[in-house]
């Protein structure tokens, strides 16, 4: 029965057959009996676990590949973004740009007429200048104290410059002795000028005074001082300032001892003096006068302030370009370094690259005095400099370092201007250090007094071309506003002095310009001939005021030449005698036409009993009368002779 029972346990159990020695002990032979594992509980559990461990791991693997499929669809979207905001301010950066264009080319604009109306006034400044020099004494009377011989008073006003005794007033060897020249009218006195003997005695004229004033007490000579006379060499002609004072009599006197008074030419210059003995006629004459010059002044201001602004729009549209196009010169730079350590070139310091790891950056040998440079290839006004020090390790290396700009490579460049001694950049940062627009080519970083390691991670460097286009366009602008304005001033000043002239007989006064009308006929040639003899030109008509006034001067039916011509180009190229083009026309109807193929290159004024009178085309040969017009600033007078 036990026999069973063991039979059938081992039915129910597999029993692993394999037999091995077992030493040591007494059978000699143990067989091994195992259990298959699976059959019991803990093994389902096992196998169990085991399948939710690669359920979970499967879980996490669609997990991650999500996320990164999803943060890559993210930064592309950035990178859209980024790429779409460029292209925006790429547009907008040109738009601005084709802006300045404009301006600059407007600006030239400005600047070319400008220097055109500098030209004319300084032609015209000259011009009155040469008309304004009369010399007052030709027509005054002279005395003097005394006569020698037969060299009388009057032998130093008749026009002689002769400096030979006969040409020259002499007086007896007298105590005081004095001449004198009455101007027949009160002048205000800007020079005189005095001729001294040339064959003899020259030093007898030292000590002598000019005076003037309208005072005949003692002859005149107790009249202000213009001036003491030291000494005129003989033969010689010397110029005194005398600043407008006023006077009927210039005296010539030689104080506090006897002498001998030897004058060889005594020339007076000068404007008339405005008295209370002006006539109403004379005083509407110089009110006119100022009014037009007010005007003239006004338009003058108007035009100053509106160039003012434009010069301000102009300024500020340029600042605010610049702030716009920032852009960081040193990447297009040329970079160098006192050494290299491993393959840390210097060009790592400007390659756009921000990373502050070592790997992305500069890097020297521990030298002494290490420094570090870009070429920015071009001459630059550096308003900034951005420096981004290394992260991962020793920021106290920048320490005292100098940010040095220039146009020098002596040295390595270590020793141009400098613009900022760094204090401290800790890791990983960037500094920006203003530099107030220094010029130069070369940034230059140098660590002065010390051996060191020089490592720069990366340079940004901002300003903007040391002289552009648009400030050599400002400047001289500039600069012709000044000279405009003052020659403006010139003008204003000589034309006050010229005031109360009368107009030279048939001359007429409209606006700032007179004109004269011929009584002959000739060719159109030969007609302006005629004006250019007298200081002017053909008339010039700018506005229809002008023109009725024009149409006026002569009666209805009245054919006269004016200032107008194609001779460049036949019926298509009309131009005043002046070189400016022909821009508002009051052509007849049907003119101009070349009648008959005839070359009309000059143009008639028709004369009309209503205003404004017409223009023809004829041929230069016709025979009319003429019309010339001179600026006011070109005559001596002011009146209007209507």
């Amino acid at each position: 029965m036990r026999e069973e029972n063991a039979s059938s346990t081992m039915n129910i159990l597999d029993i692993d057959d394999d037999m091995y020695v077992k030493s040591r002990t007494r059978d000699g032979f143990q067989y091994s009996v195992y259990f298959q594992w699976w059959k019991r509980t803990f093994g389902v559990a096992a196998l169990c676990l085991g399948l939710l461990c690669i359920l979970l791991l499967a879980g996490i693997i669609g997990l991650c590949v999500h996320f990164t499929g999803q943060h890559y669809c993210d930064e592309r979207d950035q990178l859209q973004t980024s790429y779409n905001n460029l292209t925006k301010e790429r547009d907008q950066l040109q738009t601005s740009y084709n802006n300045l264009t404009k301006e600059r080319d407007q600006l030239q604009t400005s600047y070319n007429n400008l220097t055109k109306e500098r030209d004319q006034l300084q032609r015209e400044t000259e011009m009155l200048n040469n008309k304004i020099k009369v010399n007052l004494a030709l027509n005054g009377v002279a005395a003097q104290s005394s006569l020698y011989g037969n060299r009388e008073a009057y032998d130093a006003i008749d026009g002689k410059k002769s400096t030979h005794y006969g040409s020259c007033t002499h007086t007896q060897k007298d105590s005081n002795p004095w001449w004198r020249v009455d101007l027949l009218d009160v002048y205000r006195v800007t020079a005189v000028t005095l001729t001294n003997r040339g064959d003899c005695c020259p030093e007898r004229l030292d000590g002598a005074e000019i005076r003037i004033g309208n005072s005949l007490e003692d002859n005149g000579i107790n009249n202000p001082r213009c001036v003491v006379i030291s000494h005129i060499p003989a033969g010689e002609a010397h110029t005194f300032q005398c600043n407008e004072m006023e006077g009927r009599y210039v005296v010539v006197v030689i104080p506090g001892r006897s002498e001998w008074l030897t004058l060889c030419e005594l020339e007076v210059y000068g404007t008339p003096a405005v008295t209370g003995q002006h006539s109403c006629a004379e005083r509407d004459q110089l009110q006119t006068s100022y009014n037009n010059l007010t005007k003239e002044r006004d338009q003058l201001q108007t035009s100053y302030n509106n160039l003012t602004k434009e010069r301000d729009q102009l300024q500020r549209e340029t600042e605010r370009l610049n702030n716009k196009i920032k852009v960081n010169l040193a990447l297009n730079g040329v970079a160098a370094q006192s050494s290299l350590y491993e393959n840390h070139e210097a060009y790592e310091a400007i390659d756009g690259k921000k990373s502050t790891h070592h790997g992305s950056c500069t890097h020297t040998q521990k030298d002494s005095n290490p420094w570090w440079r870009v070429d920015l290839l071009d001459v630059y006004r550096v308003t900034a400099v951005t420096l981004t020090n290394r992260g991962d390790c020793c920021p106290e290396r920048l320490d005292g370092a100098e940010i040095r700009i220039g146009n020098s490579l002596e040295d390595n460049g270590i020793n141009n201007p400098r613009c900022v001694v760094i204090s401290h950049i800790p890791a990983g940062e960037a500094h920006t250090f203003q530099c107030n627009e220094m010029e130069g080519r070369y940034v230059v970083v140098v660590i002065p007094g010390r051996s060191e390691w020089l490592t720069l991670c990366e340079l940004e460097v901002y300003g903007t071309p040391a002289v552009t286009e648009s400030d050599q366009l400002q400047t001289s602008y500039n600069n012709l506003s000044k000279e405009r304005d003052q020659l403006q001033r010139e003008i204003e000043r000589l034309n006050n002095k010229i005031k109360g002239r009368p107009c030279p007989e048939g001359w007429k006064k409209f606006g700032s310009s007179y004109y004269y009308t011929s009584t002959v006929i000739k060719t159109w040639e030969e007609s302006r001939q005629d004006c250019n003899e007298r200081g002017a030109d053909l008339v010039i008509i700018n506005s229809r005021e002008e023109q009725t006034f024009i149409n006026g001067l002569y009666g209805p039916g009245n054919e006269t030449w004016i200032g107008l011509t194609d001779f460049d180009t036949e019926g298509t190229s009309w131009k005043w005698v002046d070189g400016t083009p022909l821009t508002t026309a009051y052509w007849k109807i049907g003119k101009p036409n070349s009648y008959l193929g005839k070359d009309q290159d000059c143009v008639e004024f028709f004369h009309r009993s209503s205003d404004p009178g017409e223009w023809n085309d004829e041929e230069c040969h016709k025979s009319n009368n003429w019309i010339c017009e001179i600026l006011d600033s070109h005559t001596l007078c002011t009146a209007n002779y209507m």
